[in-house]
């Protein structure tokens, strides 16, 4: 969830089929893939009128989920432009990550002191280093491009950089994505980091809850 400018918004929602998602014909009636997508369609219909009347109670929010399973993906708002402050982190850490890639080394022992420090603890200091060391913006936006990030536009103000939640559920999926353009190496990085920030820290990857048991 992420808030930012008022004004009227858009308020549709999207939700997307895998690419290769294909239809199969059966000799009469809808297919099995048509009914799926019409189940969809419901879904989609639900959540955007929830989510709508949710919005007319609090500043305006964007919201985008993606599951990596059956490559589906909902949105809500989902091109609206929003000021990224410490969220941009992720994207400098990805580009951290491709540069070393790119010249076949690991990081070096101060790069991989400024991640930890940038990602667990949202350090600032250690942000404005990377981000001054991988080229400033025009640095961060050659990997944008190379991450799939097409609606993000990077600040010479870090913090300033406008993206969506489009973009923000495309930039954490390339960072798990085995096809993607982050190695092995890189991946199982960024998660470590990702997944143990500091408790004082409201962001990162959370262990999912465990399950819910019922008494007999």
């Amino acid at each position: 969830m992420t808030h930012g400018d008022g004004g009227a918004k858009s308020l549709a929602g999207a939700f997307l089929d895998s690419a290769d998602s294909k239809a199969s014909p059966t000799p009469t009636g809808p297919t099995p893939e048509e009914l799926a997508a019409a189940a969809r369609a419901k879904q989609v219909k639900a959540l955007d009128a929830a989510l709508t009347k949710y919005a007319a109670t609090v500043p305006e929010f964007s919201v985008a989920v993606l599951d990596k399973k059956t490559g589906q993906k909902y949105s809500f708002r989902g091109t609206e432009k929003y000021e990224t402050a410490s969220v941009v982190k992720v994207q400098v850490l990805a580009c951290l990550l491709l540069t070393a890639q790119d010249k076949s080394r690991d990081l070096t022992a101060t790069e991989l002191s400024l991640a930890k420090r940038m990602i667990r603890l949202s350090d600032n200091d250690a942000t404005t280093s990377l981000f001054a060391k991988l080229g400033k913006a025009p640095g961060i936006t050659k990997c944008n491009k190379r991450l799939g990030l097409t609606q993000t536009t990077v600040n010479s103000a870090w913090g300033l950089t406008r993206t969506t939640v489009d973009d923000q559920v495309k930039l954490l999926s390339e960072l798990v994505d085995t096809k993607g353009p982050l190695d092995t190496d890189s991946r199982d990085l960024a998660y470590t980091l990702m997944s143990t920030v500091d408790a004082a820290q409201d962001w990162g990857c959370r262990p999912p809850p465990p399950p819910a048991t019922s008494s007999p």
